[in-house]
């Protein structure tokens, strides 16, 4: 884990092309391969559930990793990619930290008040300036835990999950991780 994260060496498995997906998983996995070529056919049927490439990342890293470190990656990636942080444990949410810019989470009073998102963006590095952070928020280009927010939003006590974290994200691929002590 000290030179590949968990996460990244999942993520390799997951960049698999649909074309090599049965042959990785006859090369790099320990299972049978009947199992093999039926993982295969289901993922030719529907290749864009990336079943295949799911399945592949799963083995190996379990391989490697461990089976924690695999279910870790496999709910950060879920997570990173369309999945709703608020379902996500405090494991995957500290690999997702681990792998996006962060920003301390503001104090407890200032989270009871409401914590000015603008700045958070600004300091979590998903914006340049207030005025750009500000234009994502208005244009309904930010999200608080998966939540989209509006002009006026604040990060509040309740927004923390697991006593530590808050995961912002402007547009689609950019994510940031509020994270406290």
């Amino acid at each position: 884990p000290d030179l590949t994260s968990p996460y990244q060496f999942f993520q390799h498995w997951m960049r698999t092309d649909d074309r090599q997906v049965e042959e990785f998983l006859a090369k790099f996995t320990l299972l049978p391969m009947d199992e093999v070529r039926a993982i295969a056919a289901a993922h030719a049927e529907h290749p864009e559930r990336r079943a295949g490439q799911r399945r592949l990342a799963e083995e190996v890293t379990r391989l490697v990793h461990g089976d924690e470190a695999t279910a870790a990656a496999a709910a950060a990636t879920t997570v990173l990619f369309g999945g709703s942080p608020l379902e996500a444990g405090p494991e995957a949410l500290a690999v997702v930290a681990a792998e996006v810019p962060t920003a301390p989470l503001p104090g407890r009073d200032e989270l009871a008040a409401g914590a000015d998102l603008v700045p958070l963006l600004v300091e979590a590095g998903l914006a340049s300036s207030k005025g750009e952070a500000r234009r994502a928020i208005d244009q309904g280009g930010v999200s608080v835990n998966g939540r989209r927010v509006g002009p006026g939003a604040a990060v509040r006590t309740e927004d923390v999950l697991h006593g530590r974290y808050v995961l912002l994200r402007k547009g689609k691929k950019h994510y940031a991780m509020l994270v406290g002590a």
